[in-house]
């Protein structure tokens, strides 16, 4: 296998079908994957907080609210990242290409977004927990009204 990754121009990321989460897990990944690498070391885990101050200050126009950060938990939540072979997938491969139902992003801003959670620590707050127990969110009605109110789990491999 780790041939035929080798040789490919492009790796096909198939995350599975959309669902109602898509798009908000997909705003998440655009806005912060604008965020220059370079730049991780400029943002400190406090500043999630006050994250709206980050992103002007990187010149990214709108960023993500909870709703987006949640759809980035599910996300993460996909049979994809549970599988032990995606590493040499995206690894080993030129070009990867996530597709999410009709939705298809280049696997950089996927990368660049965890690498960005990660760097910062703001993937502390990015968690369903952290979510669940916030007071201004957690009633909320809409499509994250079950997973809020703890009627449905998640088994996330990551």
């Amino acid at each position: 296998m780790d041939d035929i990754y080798k040789r490919a121009e492009r790796v096909l990321i198939w995350l599975g079908d959309a669902d109602e989460f898509t798009k908000d897990a997909i705003s998440a990944v655009k806005a912060i994957s604008a965020i220059p690498p370079n730049r991780y070391g400029e943002v400190r885990e406090v500043d999630w907080f006050t994250q709206n101050r980050v992103f002007e200050r990187f010149g990214v126009g709108q960023h993500p609210r909870w709703q987006h950060y949640l759809g980035l938990v599910l996300l993460q939540d996909r049979p994809w990242f549970k599988r032990v072979w995606i590493i040499q997938e995206v690894v080993l491969g030129r070009y990867g290409v996530v597709l999410c139902g009709d939705h298809v992003f280049p696997w950089e801003w996927l990368e660049r977004t965890l690498g960005f959670l990660t760097a910062t620590q703001w993937s502390n707050q990015v968690t369903l927990d952290s979510f669940r127990s916030n007071e201004n969110i957690r009633f909320f009605t809409g499509v994250y009204k079950s997973l809020l109110a703890g009627d449905i789990t998640l088994d996330l491999g990551v």
